[in-house]
């Protein structure tokens, strides 16, 4: 990335289909604050929802995983009522490139972190075992840990209306299913068709091909021929 001229690195997660790939306001608040490193959050509605939770450790932005943060400090309030510990991560960052670079070229830039799992096995019978308990040790690593090493890192919070629905379940889950998520990418290019002017019949389920538009804007433009929708429609 380095020799073909690129500064910016855009980053997100596959399992989040509502995400603001290359936002421009994103890039622009990470160019405009010199940031090394950008990170966005969503306001978590649970204290125990299952997001990192980005905080601040002597002026440096961290990010504690939500394996990693005791309930007892998960639910901790502020005096209004609020989570002291609101801001959630959802894994989209914007890096500079010669950050990455130099990152790269330290060996314990990024700590192991521990989680116990339940991971089925073959016995020395040959049967297949299936645990109820978490009888394994997954060492992993997280590109946020690059965080607090940023110069200058920022967080930006989005909408998640606008930024955050992720597939997480299978059903019968209450949520973060694929059905969810499918009304969610439903529900928000359903707003972006009205804002456009265009009404949509009730009942009807919209998605919109992000080759064909990315953003409300994109919408507006390629919608002025159009006045209703009232028919399950995919665009491409």
């Amino acid at each position: 990335m380095r020799d073909r001229g690129i500064e910016y690195v855009f980053y997100g997660q596959v399992d989040n289909p509502l995400i603001q790939a290359c936002d421009p306001a994103l890039i622009g608040f990470h160019i405009a604050n010199q940031s090394e490193m950008t990170t966005q959050v969503i306001r978590k509605t649970d204290p125990m929802q299952k997001v990192g939770n980005v905080v601040s450790v002597d002026g440096r932005v961290h990010i504690i995983e939500y394996s990693d943060l005791p309930e007892e400090y998960a639910k901790q309030e502020n005096k209004e009522g609020t989570l002291k510990f609101w801001a959630g991560s959802i894994a989209v960052h914007v890096f500079d490139t010669a950050f990455l670079d130099r990152s790269s070229k330290d060996a314990d830039s990024l700590p192991f972190h521990r989680a116990r799992k339940k991971v089925s096995f073959v016995d020395s019978q040959g049967d297949l075992q299936t645990p109820v308990q978490p009888n394994a040790t997954k060492f992993e690593r997280f590109i946020f840990d690059l965080l607090p090493q940023a110069r200058n890192a920022i967080v930006c919070e989005v909408d998640p209306t606008e930024g955050f629905c992720a597939v997480k379940n299978a059903a019968p889950a209450q949520s973060e299913t694929p059905e969810h998520v499918k009304n969610a990418i439903s529900q928000l290019h359903q707003k972006w068709i009205r804002q456009s002017g265009v009404s949509i019949g009730d009942g009807v389920t919209v998605e919109i091909n992000p080759l064909f538009a990315v953003d409300e804007q994109e919408v507006a433009e390629k919608f002025q021929q159009i006045d209703t929708i009232d028919e399950a429609t995919y665009f491409v």
